[in-house]
């Protein structure tokens, strides 16, 4: 699943995000509570809390 998929889904737009970049990659957390939140690597779904 990519970045777009969740925009689209059901989980929306997060209350925040996270971003670390650097030459290789880029790392994301999209925050929607304090214990629910995705994680991205590169754009892609790496990890999902609920």
């Amino acid at each position: 699943m990519r970045s777009e998929d969740v925009l689209d889904s059901s989980w929306g737009e997060p209350k925040c995000k996270n971003i670390l970049e650097d030459d290789i990659r880029t790392l994301e957390q999209w925050c929607y509570s304090r214990t629910k939140y995705i994680c991205f690597k590169d754009g892609i779904v790496t990890e999902i809390v609920e």
